[in-house]
């Protein structure tokens, strides 16, 4: 068996391998393009397994190496510490390390999602950054118009009797330029945001799975989609912990000398997918049900901070339970019940021991 290990780059990828003896292959450098990753995978001695870390042009690489029948792991790079925390930092050195990890089955592996995921995430995310370019665009016309002591009212500064306001308005002729600009800028991003919203349906569909999480009030059709992006394939998460872990929704925790303190989230995980949760529970917490009397039960205690982001850690716990059920989502629904009965497990009565 052969292990070897890729060191990628933009324009390059080094390699070297380790054989079941540890007899270490000097490394070589070969070029980044399709062409030259499918040679160097058909001249890969069989069997062999390859080590690479998670990039960000790490996943064509990944699907053009398993396409020549080799199996590939792509390590996360925060948990690969012999890397990262190593005083000998090299391609060279970082290469034949991720060989000896594979070899060692030290490594971390990465969820590489199929290529329809990938891109939907692709398409989320950029609708959220358009979305957060076209929110400070217009907060940026609002401080302008501000520093001439000057107020718009209209809730939407970029809509039809907004824009009627702020022509009227007597500015500065160089501050008035640039709130056309800024108005162009916005119609633009709104421009993008629709083709945007229509590739997503495009893509999505009548999945069933968006139908699913529709039922979550306040949860619509796009933000289904971003959190089923974000999540993949539910059945890779072992429990709703797992999955909240993956959503860096759990706290972080220091333990030593039997004592264990707890401190704010982790936030090491999908921001994309925390702001969705956020999003949803937002709308959730408005509504008469038990989200919103445990979010103000928690809001009396620790804060509205601290609430929303637990109630979102629980929303995530509903969302585990549905996606497993196959079930809509239910106020009255026991979450740990919905779990147990989605894993095939049978429910615990009050009194008895798990």
């Amino acid at each position: 068996m052969k292990y070897i290990g890729m060191d990628v780059h933009k324009t390059s990828i080094m390699v070297s391998s380790v054989d079941q003896d540890s007899y270490v292959i000097p490394p070589f450098r070969v070029s980044n393009t399709p062409e030259h990753i499918v040679k160097l995978a058909q001249a890969i001695e069989r069997p062999a397994r390859v080590a690479m870390e998670a990039t960000r042009n790490h996943a064509f690489i990944h699907d053009l190496l398993e396409a020549q029948g080799l199996d590939v792991v792509v390590s996360h790079p925060k948990a690969t510490e012999a890397i990262t925390k190593s005083k000998k930092k090299s391609d060279r050195h970082d290469a034949i390390t991720l060989a000896k990890l594979l070899r060692a089955d030290m490594l971390v592996e990465s969820y590489v999602p199929p290529l329809q995921t990938r891109l939907l995430r692709e398409l989320v995310r950029e609708c959220r950054r358009l979305t957060a370019a076209s929110t400070r665009t217009k907060n940026r016309i609002r401080a302008t118009i501000a520093q001439e002591g000057m107020v718009c009212h209209y809730s939407d500064i970029s809509g039809k009797h907004a824009r009627s306001c702020l022509a009227s308005l007597a500015l500065n002729p160089a501050r008035k330029r640039s709130v056309e600009r800024s108005l162009d800028m916005i119609a633009l991003a709104q421009d993008q945001i629709k083709a945007v919203r229509e590739q997503i349906v495009s893509l999505v569909g009548e999945d069933p799975d968006v139908k699913l999480l529709m039922s979550i009030p306040g949860v619509g059709y796009l933000t289904a989609a971003a959190m089923l992006a974000e999540i993949g394939d539910i059945s890779r998460f072992s429990s709703d912990r797992h999955l909240a872990s993956y959503a860096g929704l759990v706290t972080t925790t220091r333990e030593s000398a039997g004592i264990v303190r707890h401190g704010h989230i982790t936030k090491q995980g999908s921001s994309t997918l925390r702001w969705a949760l956020v999003m949803a529970t937002t709308h959730l917490i408005r509504r008469h049900g038990p989200l919103r009397s445990f979010y103000e039960r928690l809001a009396d205690k620790h804060g509205k901070k601290s609430a929303r982001t637990a109630a979102a850690r629980k929303l995530l716990r509903y969302i585990y339970a549905i996606l497993n059920s196959r079930k809509e989502y239910d106020p009255g629904m026991s979450v740990r019940r919905g779990i147990e009965c989605a894993l095939g497990r049978p429910p615990v009565r009050v009194g008895q021991a798990r």
